[in-house]
């Protein structure tokens, strides 16, 4: 398959999974090897345009318009990296332009800064035509400081730390700093296609960078670079093609976007009358209509948290797994988890909270109505608390106890595996001895985005510990664990305190009160067992739901990749 072929089945290509991202790197690589349009056989080859180049060169070095750079070798066929059209010749960055980078003039200097000269920084380099700065220089400044006066036309490209390969073209006059690599095209040389040139070789840039704490691609590095250079009305009608097929990226894009967008609205819609709905007879036709659309609404892996959250709401609710009447939680069971309970540490404070809500629950008896009771997490734990972060050397990735973090709950399991971190013992007893943690305790965190993760301590080991931003649940006898953390983990139960959430902007957090306030449904242990086979259940077929649309993405990917390295080799 060639460039051309690719081109006319274009849309078909972009229906893969992820592909837009992968279409517009191909059309760079396709591009950079001459294979995005046509070649014309009666054109002036580039090696004569290449002589005119070498003319025009010698002529500004005559006139000190520009300097003479250092002697490069000829480039050898090892350093070729694939094969160019016949009508095309490799050279060097360097052959093709005056290069230069800018400067950071003397922060010190008061006069230096605030004048009319527009001074680019990398991170204002836009892939894109750039016009006006953050910052701007003074005549004084570009004087003493040695600056490169780029002008109107010029190609940038930025040379350091994340924003290496990052280019853009002046369309007006201005200067840069340190980091941006600045180049006057000569005659011959089409700057937008240089400046495609160098979005194409941005992966070799970022992957030759040197530096560990800021990656570099030095200038020298730059102009050393081998570059194709076609016949200048070959490089017009590449720069033509691509712009038309980036172009075509964009639309394809914004069609997926909005199918996204329209199917979460569906997802949404369709999951939202199922939990909304207050009349139990309309819930089968809500279910039913769900089941006759399934495949339709839930056909990409983005889909499945909605649907698991369903899953969680709607068991919570009882509309999964209805109380029988053999499971109500009686006075006299209640009775004996008041008793339980008081047995178990508390603030002072909390005593007259639990002795009340237990006899409010005892008075009150079962809803007529049939509808769910509930009590506060307070009522039916340990006393609540966080963890506590000891000082950083006292971490450590060997250790006596597992120190637990936030990362360390994936998909609301406990993962230690992922930068495991040890305290030692005598740290563990001391000052982090409230914050102790055995198997079968439920952690959630206190600090998001995003809120709700939850897991059950495994028996991986005897005792954990954890730094302060996991609340620690301790379930009296008559709660399970794994039923317990369901409820926390569901939406419903957060949804009351994440109205009520105060943090920095950007990251939401939980209190402690509001943790100990949590709303869990007072159900019998035989009831709570039933709720966990019937959602563990539902839950696995979404995994393996999820894990099949997942597997299916990643074929219709390698398919995609496949077709693109035949592209390439051919």
């Amino acid at each position: 398959m060639n460039g051309e072929t690719f081109c006319e089945h274009f849309a078909k290509f972009a229906d893969a999974p992820n592909s837009i991202q992968k279409l517009r790197e191909l059309i760079f690589q396709l591009a950079v090897q001459g294979k995005v349009v046509s070649q014309d056989k009666n054109a002036e080859p580039a090696s004569v345009l290449f002589s005119k180049i070498q003319a025009e060169r010698e002529l500004l070095i005559a006139r000190r318009a520009i300097r003479r750079s250092k002697p490069l070798p000829v480039i050898d066929a090892a350093e070729v990296p694939f094969e160019i059209p016949a009508t095309w010749l490799w050279v060097r960055f360097d052959d093709v332009g005056d290069w230069g980078a800018g400067a950071t003039p003397n922060r010190g200097r008061p006069d230096y800064f605030g004048g009319e000269i527009k001074w680019f920084k990398s991170g204002e380099l836009n892939d894109a035509y750039i016009d006006d700065s953050e910052e701007k220089i003074t005549e004084l400044a570009l004087k003493e400081c040695s600056l490169r006066e780029n002008q109107p036309g010029d190609v940038l490209v930025a040379m350091y730390g994340a924003t290496i390969g990052k280019v853009a073209i002046l369309n007006v006059a201005a200067t840069t700093n340190q980091a941006v690599c600045a180049c006057t095209c000569h005659t011959g040389v089409f700057n937008r296609y240089l400046f495609l040139m160098l979005k194409a070789f941005k992966p070799y840039f970022i992957s030759n960078s040197s530096g560990a704490a800021q990656p570099n691609f030095s200038k020298e590095k730059i102009v050393r670079t081998p570059f194709p250079l076609p016949p200048l009305a070959e490089q017009r009608r590449i720069v033509a093609k691509v712009d038309q097929l980036l172009g075509l990226c964009d639309e394809l894009a914004a069609r997926q976007a909005a199918q996204r967008e329209k199917r979460q609205r569906l997802v949404g819609a369709t999951l939202d009358r199922l939990v909304s709905t207050r009349n139990p007879a309309e819930f089968p036709t809500h279910a039913h209509r769900l089941r006759n659309h399934f495949d339709q609404l839930f056909d990409t892996p983005t889909t499945i948290p909605q649907l698991r959250q369903t899953i969680l709401q709607l068991a919570l609710q009882g509309q999964l797994v209805p109380v029988r009447r053999n499971e109500e939680v009686t006075a006299e069971t209640l009775l004996a988890m008041e008793r339980e309970r008081m047995s178990l540490s508390f603030a002072s404070g909390d005593q007259p909270k639990l002795e009340s809500e237990y006899a409010a629950l005892r008075a009150a008896g079962p809803n007529q109505d049939g509808s769910r009771r509930y009590i506060s997490a307070r009522c039916i734990c340990d006393f609540i608390t966080k963890g506590t972060t000891p000082a950083a050397s006292e971490l450590m990735p060997q250790g006596d106890v597992p120190f637990l973090k936030v990362y360390n709950i994936v998909k609301n399991v406990l993962n230690f595996e992922y930068k495991p971190t040890f305290v030692r013992k005598i740290v563990h007893e001391t000052e982090l001895r409230r914050s102790k943690i055995q198997p079968g305790n439920v952690l959630m965190n206190l600090v998001g985005p995003p809120l709700g993760k939850v897991a059950v301590v495994t028996e991986e080991y005897p005792e954990w510990n954890c730094n302060q931003a996991l609340v620690i649940f301790k379930p009296i006898s008559f709660y399970d664990s794994k039923f317990l953390s369901y409820i926390i983990g569901c939406p419903a139960t957060l949804k009351e305190i994440l109205q009520d959430t105060r943090g920095t902007a950007g990251q939401d957090n939980i209190s402690l009160e509001q943790s100990r306030n949590l709303r869990i449904p007072l159900v019998s242990l035989e009831y709570q067992r039933r709720f966990i086979a019937e959602v563990t259940e539902l839950l696995s077929l979404c995994d393996a739901l999820e894990a099949k649309l997942t597997q299916a993405e990643s074929a219709g990917t390698q398919l995609l990749s496949a077709a693109v390295h035949s592209l390439l080799q051919n």
